[in-house]
């Protein structure tokens, strides 16, 4: 089959190539599944960009994915050939460690990743454990169950990591996919919404719109002084960080949280030293949360929440294409003229 491949440690080292199809013999653990779609994550992208470790060359990235089932032995969760499935980015967890055993195995220090230390989704087929994927209602599309682990990961910061009442302010930092994501939660959970975005998100900003968030600020100007006044000078109940690489969000995060407040992280520092008034987190009170992937339970109730229509997400699909055309997605979204892209490839394989 063909693959998009990372071929070299080096950076932007991809291309399609021919790869044997994966196989699952006489394992009852893992299942073969035909890709429809699959999302590009900010994380391909830092990882197209950046040197990794020769031990994870070749590799196949994508872990964003939904398709049909193809091969699959009789298993406990009732999966069958042909079935309509996503699945989560898990290859592998310890099973034996108290987070393991507590449903926390997203936590596992020994958890390994589809697309990341095992060959991802852009490909025609992926094979995957069975134990980690999901079936889909009937009115449930596979073009928004390649986007249920981002969703996923908002959920769990917005809902069961942060405390989100009706009427509560949130401001979220970021207008990515997970920004996005993050803010149609926050609408669901009826908060009054802020969001901080870059002015060149013109699209992101049309969905913010769309979505009934009217408390829009650039990060090009004093947003702090201008939320501040928008607040009476009480600031925000909820701060959802999804910007990556920066200390800034996280600083403007402690002057905008109110008194007991609560400032959730999901973007990554990405470096040790970060600078930031810690006095104030003491001073004012603040919970400050961190928020890291997901687990089965959290997939279900995402898979729950688009069946039942209290979230619509189809308007962050910017564009559908196949793999071939990968150099032109990453560049869309790399240049943030894209929001999320799903790529499929289409083979035909019998």
């Amino acid at each position: 089959m063909k693959a998009l491949i990372r071929y070299s440690h080096l950076p932007k080292k991809l291309k399609i190539k021919e790869i044997p199809l994966p196989t699952i013999k006489n394992s009852k653990n893992e299942a073969i599944i035909e890709v429809k779609y699959a999302g590009i994550c900010g994380r391909d992208l830092e990882h197209y960009r950046t040197k990794i470790s020769k031990k994870k060359i070749p590799s196949v990235l994508g872990h964003e994915f939904s398709g049909i089932v193809k091969n699959i032995k009789k298993n406990k969760f009732k999966i069958q050939k042909g079935d309509r499935v996503t699945c989560e980015t898990v290859k592998s967890v310890c099973k034996k460690c108290n987070l393991c055993k507590s449903g926390f195995y997203n936590l596992c220090k020994k958890r390994k990743n589809i697309g990341g230390s095992d060959c991802g989704a852009f490909a025609s087929h992926i094979k995957v454990p069975t134990e980690f994927i999901h079936r889909l209602p009937s009115n449930v599309s596979l073009e928004e169950a390649a986007l249920i682990e981002p969703l996923a990961v908002c959920y769990n910061a917005l809902i069961s990591n942060s405390e989100i009442k009706k009427n509560s302010s949130v401001l979220i930092f970021g207008a990515g996919t997970i920004g996005l994501l993050s803010l149609k939660i926050a609408n669901y959970k009826k908060a009054k919404v802020f969001l901080v975005c870059t002015p060149d998100d013109k699209m992101q900003k049309a969905i913010a719109i769309k979505n009934n968030v009217k408390n829009i600020y650039f990060s090009n100007t004093d947003y702090v002084k201008k939320i501040l006044k928008d607040t009476k000078d009480k600031g925000v109940d909820l701060v959802i960080d999804t910007v990556g690489g920066i200390d800034k969000t996280f600083c403007d995060a402690i002057d905008l949280a109110k008194p007991g407040g609560q400032i959730t992280k999901i973007g990554w520092f990405m470096k040790k030293d970060v600078k930031a008034n810690f006095d104030n987190i003491v001073r004012k009170n603040l919970k400050i949360q961190g928020s890291f992937s997901h687990n089965f339970k959290i997939w279900e109730n995402c898979i729950k929440l688009l069946s039942r229509k209290k979230i619509f997400i189809k308007d962050l699909i910017s564009l559908k294409c196949e793999i071939s055309e990968w150099k032109n997605a990453f560049n869309l979204l790399s240049n943030r003229k894209a929001i999320k892209i799903l790529m499929s490839s289409n083979e035909k394989i019998s």
